[in-house]
């Protein structure tokens, strides 16, 4: 596990589980992190709503009923073995039920037919998911044990910080800006880190409302202009500075050639709005290239910065290996 700069980690004794916390965080994110220590594709959350897809598929578009059955034993496994529920007096695991005379809470998924199966997986989506119910709880089963700073904890703490971040990245946030909100608040904070309360400012930055950004792209505008003619987006030959700030006077700087498309866009972090933007532009352009055959510019060789009201941030490059 990643240790981290501790010299703004003034009372170490009573953050221990805070400091548990930064660094698993860390280590989750980092690239090279060994495969039990990297964000799951899915947790219970998501499988409930990959089987919800599957019934979607079988009631709408044919496809078989038993489709749903080794999704649901995935599901019914995972909530079972699911810390969140451990700690909570109501399980998920009691909706899945037999139906007959008398009816029984079944622990075998495999007794269950097609049509209690999708009663069981729907209740357990209502009652514990919509409305991001799961991610409330993940935020107060883990706030409470890093204030209640036991070491005791940790093991528990670490099963659920990996579901936060695939809850967190699913939900639309990239890993840099989790990346760049650690940074900030434990890494490199301005002020000591003194209590385990801070893990509140952690959630804070957290609110699934988006923000307006804008995306600036500096572009080869000879190599774009026949795309450019099939789109109304504003390209300008110069960046109008707007912070003044190191970075972005160093994006502003630009060669022969070179000119800058702005885009305008919603999105959860500043980051999710430039790859989203990028996904975009790239989609369009093979759409562009149905009609012109030999037309070739790639997106991502873009240098990226994306602006959030007065503030800059320089989105790094893709390092793609031949």
């Amino acid at each position: 596990m990643k240790k981290g700069d501790l010299d703004k980690w003034i009372r170490l004794d009573e953050c221990k589980n805070l400091l548990f916390f930064s660094q698993l965080v860390n280590e989750l994110l980092f690239d090279y992190s060994i495969p039990s220590n990297r964000i799951s594709i899915l947790n219970s959350h998501f499988l409930c709503l990959d089987a919800l897809s599957a019934i979607g598929g079988i009631e709408r578009h044919g496809v078989p009923e038993g489709t749903l059955k080794p999704i649901a034993e995935e599901l019914y496994e995972a909530l079972s073995k699911d810390p969140v529920f451990q700690s909570t007096t109501e399980s998920p695991l009691k909706y899945f039920i037999k139906y007959g005379d008398p009816c029984r809470i079944s622990s075998k998924v495999s007794d269950l037919n097609y049509d209690e199966l999708k009663k069981a997986i729907r209740a357990v989506n209502t009652k514990f998911f919509i409305d991001n119910k799961y991610y409330h709880s993940l935020h107060t089963q883990i706030s409470d044990l890093i204030i209640k700073n036991e070491e005791s904890d940790q093991p528990k703490l670490f099963r659920l910080i990996k579901s936060l971040l695939t809850e967190l990245v699913n939900l639309g946030y990239s890993q840099t800006y989790i990346y760049k909100v650690m940074t900030t608040l434990f890494w490199k904070p301005q002020n000591p880190v003194i209590s385990p309360i801070i893990i509140n400012d952690f959630f804070q930055k957290f609110n699934f409302e988006k923000e307006e950004y804008t995306v600036a792209l500096k572009i080869n505008k000879r190599s774009l202009q026949k795309f450019l003619q099939f789109i109304e987006l504003p390209v300008n030959d110069k960046l109008d500075l707007r912070t003044q700030s190191h970075a972005e006077k160093q994006f502003a700087s630009k060669g022969t050639g070179q000119a800058f498309l702005l885009v305008d866009y919603k999105a959860l972090d500043p980051f999710k709005a430039a790859q989203t933007v990028k996904e975009n532009l790239s989609t369009n352009i093979a759409f562009y290239r149905l009609y012109d055959h030999e037309y070739r510019y790639n997106i991502d060789s873009a240098k990226c910065g994306v602006y959030d009201g007065e503030t800059f941030y320089r989105v790094h490059q893709k390092i793609f290996l031949h």
